[in-house]
């Protein structure tokens, strides 16, 4: 399945890419082209390589990980490269990618190893408290989508981990006042939520203006991508929209496989997220060997669901535009690596599962 996707992605990115080698490599494809299917191979390379790495040492190493991932999300903040009105990235490296997939293996780590007093907040839960606050409050200060979603799954592995409701009530009222300040101080943020809602919020920043054309621009292009893809498609590598769409190779890669493929390669693609779904929480997470495989397959198949789904529903209008990429198709470098080492550690999973059964 993630092959299928992976070979969708290349078409859907060497379609996708020719305004970026435009404006930014004189008209030379083959570099792009070749910088992706360079981070595909990697990704693969990826999957092979962690799915014979036992588990549960990712799990010990998470911490380490993690708490370098943090120092360099601080760095980023200093000598960070400034993409969409934000520092995100050192070089080609983006250091969220890093503490995104570290964290969820930490919680996951933190989740198994205090299970007999997961309800006691200051043995069992503040230590998962402390990191999430810490980690997901660096990349909520430069990106608020990446970090709503990564709060949600740490939410759901908590639930799932026996934690009190009342601290998870705790987690949201810290996040919904982490994103009100983020929606408060940046009116760009506040305007792609508003445009959904279709009315301006009191304490915005941008309340009494009128929601404008260029407000909708994005997620129009998305849709009318979609209406001109029609059942089959216009044809792979024929896109009219991805002269139109911001980062068409990216955050709305999904409207440039709806408008090539057509409605039934859109629907092939929902498919196939929704098989990973459902394998990763029926088969991989439900028949676990231990609770740390459980947390952990259940916190990879989150990730790679949600950030799937949500980009979806953001491309056909169902959720405010965020700039999440698409897993394993969107262009990229450091996410197409995460989401192979995450797709990885969950075929180890089941390895370690049938190798339990056989024993």
């Amino acid at each position: 399945m993630v092959i299928i996707l992976a070979i969708m992605g290349m078409l859907a990115v060497f379609s996708a890419v020719k305004y970026l080698a435009e404006t930014k490599a004189d008209g030379n494809v083959d570099i792009f082209i070749l910088k992706h299917s360079l981070m595909v191979l990697c990704s693969l390379g990826a999957i092979v390589l962690f799915s014979q790495i036992n588990y549960r040492k990712v799990a010990e190493w998470s911490k380490w990980i993690l708490m370098g991932s943090i120092v360099l999300l601080i760095a980023v903040k200093f000598v960070g490269i400034y993409s969409k009105g934000a520092a995100r990235s050192i070089g080609y490296f983006t250091p969220s990618d890093i503490a995104r997939i570290s964290l969820v293996f930490y919680v996951a780590h933190l989740l198994a190893a205090k299970q007999a007093y997961i309800q006691d907040f200051l043995r069992g839960f503040f230590p998962i408290l402390f990191w999430m606050v810490l980690t997901i409050g660096l990349i909520m200060s430069e990106n608020l989508s990446n970090a709503l979603v990564l709060i949600l799954i740490c939410l759901v592995m908590c639930f799932v981990g026996r934690v009190k409701i009342l601290y998870l009530l705790l987690v949201i009222g810290i996040g919904l006042s982490g994103a009100l300040i983020m929606v408060k101080t940046y009116p760009k943020r506040a305007s792609r939520i508003e445009t959904q809602l279709g009315f301006r919020l009191p304490f915005s920043p941008n309340a009494g203006k009128p929601i404008t054309i260029d407000d909708k621009f994005q997620s129009e292009q998305g849709l009318i991508a979609l209406a001109m893809g029609n059942m089959t498609g216009i044809g792979i590598g024929k896109s009219v929209q991805r002269d139109f769409l911001p980062e068409p190779y990216n955050d709305f890669i999904y409207a440039i496989i709806a408008e090539e493929w057509g409605l039934l390669g859109a629907l092939l693609v929902l498919f196939l997220f929704t098989a990973i779904i459902f394998r990763g929480f029926m088969r991989v997470a439900r028949d676990a060997p231990d609770p740390l495989g459980l947390f952990m397959a259940l916190g990879i198949t989150l990730t790679i669901g949600i950030y799937g789904m949500t980009h979806i529903c953001v491309v056909i209008g169902l959720l405010p535009v965020t700039g999440l990429p698409l897993p394993f198709i969107s262009y990229g470098g450091t996410a197409m690596i995460v989401m192979g080492i995450m797709m990885g550690v969950l075929l180890n999973i089941s390895l370690q599962t049938h190798r339990k059964r056989e024993s």
